[in-house]
């Protein structure tokens, strides 16, 4: 864990322009994802009043808000993935000289699986804080409570850290 930290605060910049990336990535999926639940329920509180074979088309409607909220997660996902492999190539020759020395596969992987995971938990509390900061006040606009935060960053990082690929396996 230690050595993750290291090499995080000798490779600043490129840290730094890794998780600039993810949060960005996490504040556009939670601006789209709360924008398309404010929709939601906007449309949900118009229609509390009328009888639901009335309704044209909502459930539609509502399908075509849970696949854009899908596919930005999955998109971001693999842009984490994607991330975490670039760490990995860049790291490679570090880890040759390691490995050199006697450091065991396992702790190289838990090394790298650390770094990732560190810059994701700290770019998504930067991208959640940005979106509270930016959207108190809008219009039309719902955010998940915590909860829906945890289970989005756990399906998040749990996608992108099994599907993965290491070159320590």
């Amino acid at each position: 864990m230690f050595l993750a930290l290291k090499e995080l605060k000798q490779s600043k910049l490129r840290c730094g322009l890794i998780g600039t990336i993810m949060i960005l990535l996490s504040f556009l999926v939670l601006i789209i994802s709360g924008l398309a639940n404010g929709l939601s329920n906007t449309n949900a509180s118009s229609i509390f009043e009328i009888k639901a074979e009335n309704i044209p088309r909502y459930k539609e409607e509502q399908e075509t808000l849970t696949m854009i909220i899908a596919f930005s997660l999955v998109i971001t996902s693999l842009l984490i993935v994607m991330f975490s492999y670039v760490i990995n190539l860049q790291i490679i020759q570090k880890s040759g000289v390691l490995k050199a020395i006697g450091m065991k596969n396992p702790y190289l992987a838990y090394d790298l699986v650390v770094q990732a995971v560190f810059l994701s938990v700290v770019a998504l509390l930067v991208g959640t804080g940005l979106t509270l900061a930016f959207v108190q006040k809008a219009e039309g606009f719902f955010m998940m409570n915590q909860w829906g935060l945890i289970i989005v960053y756990e399906y998040i990082s749990k996608r992108g850290f099994f599907y993965g690929k290491t070159y320590y396996n």
